[in-house]
């Protein structure tokens, strides 16, 4: 199993937890999710100098969207939607 599959799994059952109000391991999630976050924005963007508000806006996001993660459905995918958006987002403001 790769890094990714590893990930994929653990962040699904904690958010799945999570759903059934388990404050720890939503917290491990979302710090995981922080260091994942700042390592995509970083990658695709070069360091740039909004990195962690981007990564806090960003799990803002998740946490107010996170009652439409469906258990059933791959984890990487939803996420990553949020996160690519909510940059998108970001980089038009700082732009703007």
């Amino acid at each position: 199993m790769t890094d990714t599959a590893d990930d994929e799994q653990r962040w699904s059952q904690y958010m799945a937890a999570a759903h059934r109000g388990d404050r720890r391991l939503y917290e491990r999630l979302l710090g995981e999710l922080a260091a994942a976050i700042e390592a995509y924005v970083k990658s695709r963007f070069g360091r740039l100098s909004f990195a962690e508000d981007c990564v806090q806006e960003c799990l803002l996001a998740i946490h107010n969207a996170r009652h439409t993660y469906d258990p059933e459905r791959p984890f990487r995918p939803w996420l990553f939607t949020i996160v690519r958006n909510k940059t998108v987002d970001l980089l038009r403001r700082s732009y703007a």
